[in-house]
């Protein structure tokens, strides 16, 4: 009968370790899966500034538009940042709408004005845009 043997050192060796292609593949893996890790990262950072900007331009623009209403600021043209708010900033644009089609008792008393409020956010290109109208009475009265 005839016996194999087999040397233990290179049996034990050869078993012990990877080869170099299943050390080239998993770093592949791996590495596919932190680029794909590092896009969702992204992706959620891009959606959370989004999402707070949705949350806190209607706000400012509110409280922008209630400026005006109560008649603490003038009525012009303008642009600025906001001073609690500071990356968002607002332009303002406003013009004389006129009434056509409407029969108005004392048309010469009433004056409607469009205002066009536009909020962004400083380096991104988010824009909240808000268009009002503010009816006027020439009298003194608004």
């Amino acid at each position: 009968m005839v016996q194999y043997t087999t040397n233990k050192y290179l049996s034990y060796k050869r078993n012990s370790g990877f080869t170099l292609l299943e050390v080239m593949i998993a770093i592949a893996i791996l590495a596919t899966a932190f680029v794909t890790l590092l896009g969702t990262q992204a992706r959620t950072i891009s959606l959370a500034t989004e999402t707070a900007f949705q949350l806190e331009a209607p706000i400012l623009a509110a409280t922008k538009l209630a400026e005006y209403q109560s008649n603490l600021a003038e009525l012009i043209n303008k642009n600025g940042t906001f001073e609690n708010a500071p990356a968002y900033n607002w332009n303002l644009e406003v013009e004389t709408y006129q009434l056509t089609g409407l029969e108005v008792a004392d048309n010469n008393n009433v004056q409607l004005k469009r205002i066009k409020l536009d909020i962004s956010l400083t380096e991104t290109n988010y824009t909240y845009n808000l268009t009002y109208y503010h009816y006027l009475n020439v009298s003194g009265d608004s």
